[in-house]
């Protein structure tokens, strides 16, 4: 059994005419799914690069905070920190913001930044290097 009669014995009598439909534009229709791909990479990838620039401020801040108090854990919020949006915003080198799992990205602005990376996110995402420097930082 081939794919022809296969979609054919599954769809009916819509079948054939979708399958030669894409059979006839497969290229383009290809081509705006590796399009569309690749723009929501490049999007998530620009998502990550502006976290991290805050993640990088949120250690530097916390590293500060913690001073000469080794071997004690101490617990900073993340509210008491001062981040810089803007900072973090001109990191971004692409026009479009998504989270991961997002598929339909955003433009790449502070509104829709601070909708996309929240607290509990930086929070999440700059647990493992603060754990080394014994500082927890909580909302």
């Amino acid at each position: 059994m081939g794919i022809y009669d296969w979609v054919t014995s599954l769809t009916g009598s819509w079948g054939p005419a979708l399958l030669s439909a894409y059979e006839a534009n497969s290229l383009w229709i290809n081509g705006a799914v590796i399009l569309y791909g690749l723009v929501l990479l490049l999007t998530w990838q620009n998502t990550d690069r502006i976290a991290d620039a805050l993640v990088r401020q949120i250690v530097a801040q916390a590293h500060r905070a913690q001073g000469s108090r080794h071997g004690a854990k101490r617990k900073v919020r993340l509210s008491a920190l001062h981040l810089s949006w803007d900072e973090a915003l001109s990191e971004g080198r692409f026009p479009l913001i998504a989270r991961q799992m997002d598929l339909v990205p955003r433009r790449l602005n502070m509104e829709n930044l601070r909708r996309t990376i929240s607290d509990e996110y930086l929070i999440k995402r700059s647990a493992p290097r603060l754990k080394r420097l014994d500082v927890e930082v909580e909302r």
